[in-house]
Parts: C-alpha cells; structure tokens; sequence
C-alpha cells in the first residue's frame, strides 16, 4: 500500500539506530524490538537494503539483551545478507523472527514481554501511516488509519492485564486508552451489494462495500497522540 503510493523514502522517518544506547530496561528493549522490526519493513519496501541490515544488527544487539539471541543469530543475519536482492524472501524471514520471538516469550510465560513486542510494532505502523497521511493525504491513507481502531482495540486488550505491573505499563496504556477515544469518533458503514458468481472459473467475487467514517479532527488528534507515544518509546 506505502509504496504505491509513489512518495519518496524518507530516512528520516524511522527510529534512529543510534538511540539504542539510550534504552537501559527490558520495558524500552522489548518495545524498541517491535518500533525497529516495522523499521526495517519500511526500508525493506523501498529497496533500502543497506539501511534495513543496520537497523537488522541493532534489532539483533537489543535482542541479545533481552534472551531473544536465539532468533536473531548469526545464521539469519546471513540470510537476511544473502537475499538481499529479494524483497519478498526478506519480507518472509522478517515475518518469521518477529513470530519466532511471540512464541518464544509465550513458551515461557513471559506474556507481558510479548504485549511490549507487539504493541511496540503497532505503535510505529500507525505511527508511519500518519506521517505519510501528512506528508501526502489521500483518502486510503485515511481509511488505513481508520482501520487501525480495530488493533488499538486488541493492543489495548492485550495489555489490560498489567496496568498495575509497572508505572512504565500504566502510562502506555493510559496513553493508548487516549488514542481509542479517538477512534470511538468513528462511524462504520457496510453496503451489501449481490456477489458475482462465474461457475466456470470456480470464482466469487465480493461486490459489497465497508468505510469508515473519520473527521479531520480526530485524524489530527491520532495524529499528534500515536506521536507523542511513539517519542516516549523510542526516547
């Protein structure tokens, strides 16, 4: 979707790699993960290989602090060197680590770790998304962010049982309870429209229709707040 929007790369977007000195506990590590792995996604889109292996070894440095090496070793970074020429294969072992990773973390009942992961992940998509709405506002961008309701909704869910583990896990998801009032500004439409069926091809294609309905301002206020969350993450 980013990319076919035509606009140009823009380096200055993503967290910088030299912040990660500045992430001392688990709580920024963890979240910082997730901020870099949608990261390197962006850069992977526009074919900026030489900046996703950077932002690869510093996912990798910050995985080793956190007991999370063994997904991110050595044998993926020569993957991930080794099909750098290949955009969709870099796409599939990203996907795959980011995965291996949740599962690690559940395996050992380390479920609010894995909500930082995610959460971080969410946090930078949305947080690109708006930054390119602003950049070059079109319509589909604004329905991107729209749909976003429905993954603050389920981050929300997911961290709602360690609101009181942390100081740190109380103010993020006081600030993602600020985003979804947001969202609740939104109104949902569906229009049925008859299915096409051509029997000879085995094919049904879907004609009906769903939008969400979002106000300027409530584009703006998503905005500005994943952005003021997303600055206390990556800080």
């Amino acid at each position: 979707y980013i990319k076919g929007l035509h606009l140009p790369y823009v380096r200055a977007l993503p967290n910088s790699v030299l912040n990660i000195t500045h992430y001392e506990s688990s709580y920024k590590k963890l979240l910082n993960i997730g901020v870099y792995s949608i990261d390197i996604s962006y850069m992977t889109m526009y074919e900026q290989m030489t900046d996703a292996l950077n932002y690869f070894s510093a996912l990798k440095s910050l995985a080793n602090q956190v007991e999370l090496a063994v997904v991110f070793d050595a044998a993926t970074m020569d993957e991930l060197e080794s099909n750098m020429g290949s955009q969709d294969t870099l796409f599939q072992i990203l996907s795959k680590k980011f995965q291996e990773s949740d599962k690690l973390l559940k395996g050992e009942n380390e479920m609010a770790d894995a909500s930082l992961l995610m959460t971080g992940a969410w946090v930078e998509s949305l947080y690109l998304l708006t930054q390119i709405q602003k950049q070059a506002p079109t319509e589909l961008s604004v329905q991107k962010i729209a749909e976003h309701k429905l993954a603050a909704e389920a981050i929300l869910n997911v961290l709602r049982p360690y609101y009181n583990k942390s100081d740190d896990f109380k103010n993020l998801i006081d600030a993602i309870v600020d985003i979804c009032y947001e969202y609740d500004g939104i109104e949902y439409t569906y229009t049925y429209k008859p299915p096409k069926a051509y029997a000879n091809n085995h094919l049904t294609i879907i004609n009906s229709e769903s939008k969400f309905i979002i106000m300027p301002e409530h584009i703006k206020n998503i905005t500005n707040k994943i952005e003021a969350l997303r600055n206390s993450i990556i800080q």
